[in-house]
């Protein structure tokens, strides 16, 4: 034991040195490996798995194994820092339910009693006997019901789990991060207290907003249960837009118009907007002074394609954008600023 761990630090001061060199040298570079990925085990009472599955939008997969069991044993190790299966189960709610040890590297402690849920829950009507087949794996839909049961006393290959939640997935229309989740709490919060007060415009930009990170799940059937009520307070706001210019107000008429303008692409609320928008920039009242506040928006504009873009996965596509919006002409406006201050990065 002790010549390995002399071997392995041998290894990394070897590893370190490497990549010390110059690179005029001659000798090739070298890192040290990432540490194994481990299963990101969710340690939990069932009722809190599935309502954490169910803000997600994403399967719920239980891994169970028996003690003192040779196949059982074998799985249960086999899922001890398994990268691959690590990296399929970030689209789920992976749990482990044993009467037994965890897996290896694992730091479950309430794996036993997780077993005697899942067994009274999912297992006993199936089984009249009580028998219960295992090592099995199940995925479960996020509304409780049982999806697939893998295994029944045979190992389930990794594979056979992959196949499983990417069907289970397409089914349930795409499933979003413990991260965004909080995002689109605060979100849902926002616009159930706008809509509830009748801000209209705040109602309608909260709702937008979780419909453009998700189509899917509870988040998205309770802004789309909201928007027709909403867009119609909000249709009665921007009809009434052009009412009563002022040269105080022009600036915050103009920005919601160009704002709906692009957030509502195709959509009977833009042709409202397009219509109010050219009528503002008509009025030759308006004209000197809509100058400054039309190159803000433009340049909204360029920072909304931007992230649509990076949101689609179309980083070279949103870089072009990026380096419009630090040209010179966008410079001094403030989607300018942030844009370089928030995407240095892709603009070296």
């Amino acid at each position: 034991m002790l010549q390995r761990t002399a071997l392995r630090l041998a290894a990394a001061l070897v590893a370190l040195s490497v990549v010390g060199l110059s690179r005029a040298s001659a000798a090739p570079s070298a890192t040290i490996p990432p540490p194994q990925r481990e299963i990101a085990w969710v340690e939990a009472k069932l009722d809190v798995a599935l309502a954490r599955a169910r803000d997600r939008n994403v399967p719920l997969v239980v891994f169970a194994c028996l003690a003192d069991e040779t196949h059982n044993e074998e799985y249960r190790r086999h899922l001890g820092g398994n990268e691959k299966l690590a990296q399929v189960l970030d689209g789920a709610v992976p749990m482990y339910a044993s009467n037994g040890e965890p897996p290896p590297g694992a730091q479950l402690v309430k794996h036993k009693e997780l077993m005697d849920e899942v067994y009274n829950r999912w297992v006993a009507e199936e089984t009249p006997d009580g028998a219960w087949a295992l090592p099995e794996v199940l995925v479960v839909d996020p509304s409780g019901e049982v999806f697939k049961r893998l295994g029944s006393g045979n190992t389930v290959t990794d594979d056979a789990v992959g196949f499983a939640l990417a069907e289970l997935n397409k089914k349930l229309g795409g499933g979003v991060s413990d991260v965004t989740v909080t995002s689109l709490v605060k979100l849902r919060d926002a616009g159930r207290a706008a809509q509830t007060a009748e801000d209209w415009t705040a109602a309608w930009r909260a709702w937008r907003s979780v419909l453009a990170i998700t189509q899917a799940g509870v988040f998205a059937t309770e802004a789309k249960a909201a928007m027709p009520a909403v867009e119609a307070g909000f249709t009665k706001l921007v009809e009434a837009s052009v009412v009563d210019v002022t040269e105080a107000n022009l600036g915050e008429r103009y920005a919601l118009l160009r704002e709906v303008a692009r957030r509502a692409r195709g959509e009977a609320l833009e042709k409202l907007a397009t219509k109010h928008i050219g009528a503002l920039e008509k009025d030759k009242r308006f004209k000197k002074l809509l100058t400054p506040i039309k190159l803000e928006e433009e340049a909204a504009d360029i920072l909304y394609e931007v992230e649509a873009r990076l949101a689609r996965g179309d980083t070279p596509g949103a870089i072009k954008e990026l380096k419009r919006l630090a040209s010179k002409r966008y410079a001094a406006t403030a989607s300018g600023q942030r844009a370089r201050a928030e995407y240095a990065e892709l603009l070296k």
